[in-house]
């Protein structure tokens, strides 16, 4: 037995004799207080995968945060890079999986075109502003194409008609990252945009059919959502 030079751990080497052969084992035996600790895994409600630079410890308690109050069940949440476009999502209600796909060619501070405005009708066409949200950091960027899958998925669950939800997705990805990420809405010239300009449904009244009974909801995030109710 021996300890290696410039490695904390024991060295255990035994060697045992059957017949005419020699058998050698080697155990390499580390002191409780050096085991690393592992790398932080997904709830047991989500199945994630993230293959990007983004930090899974950034990402993961966000999605939780996110999936906590809804009756989604078990999701499979893949992150990547894309093959070339600044980004994309896709949710697969049968399966209830999401992917996300990061441009890895990306720089930040980013500026995302998004369908947050309200439609104006015209007598021969309709129109919608294109507004922007500037994100500072991948994570955000991740972040809001997951909460738009996920309002996608919502919509599914509570049972509602799943078609023409591009507007309502983008206004509840935003709205988290608005309140909770510095993130700021402004028009394509750069101009701060209202909140009551993009902010005008009750998203969460829609697919209340999908939440949670909020007694089943974990006291601690329980607590941090009444608390951020009254802030």
């Amino acid at each position: 037995m021996r300890r290696d030079k410039g490695v904390s751990c024991v060295t255990v080497k035994a060697e045992i004799h059957i017949g005419m052969e020699q058998l050698q084992f080697r155990w390499v035996v580390r002191p409780q207080n050096e085991i690393r600790s592992p790398r932080r895994m997904a709830a047991p409600s989500m199945d994630f995968r993230n293959t990007t630079s983004v930090a899974d410890s950034t990402l993961l308690p966000l999605i939780e945060e996110a999936i906590a109050p809804w009756n989604v069940g078990r999701i499979r949440v893949r992150v990547r890079y894309s093959r070339g476009a600044d980004f994309s999502g896709t949710c697969f209600y049968r399966d209830r999986r999401i992917h996300v796909n990061l441009g890895r060619h990306l720089t930040f501070p980013y500026r995302l075109g998004t369908n947050l405005g309200r439609v104006r009708s015209f007598a021969t066409h309709w129109q919608r502003p294109i507004y922007q949200l500037v994100l500072n950091a991948p994570y955000q960027l991740v972040y809001f194409i997951f909460l738009h899958e996920l309002f996608h998925l919502l919509v599914e669950t509570a049972k509602r008609n799943t078609r023409q939800k591009e507007a309502m997705c983008d206004r509840f990805a935003a709205r988290a990252l608005v309140d909770g990420h510095g993130v700021v809405v402004t028009t394509k010239e750069g101009m701060l945009v209202p909140r009551d300009a993009w902010d005008f449904q009750d998203l969460e009244r829609f697919v209340a059919a999908a939440r949670i009974p909020a007694a089943a909801i974990p006291a601690p995030r329980r607590a941090l959502q009444i608390a951020r109710a009254r802030g």
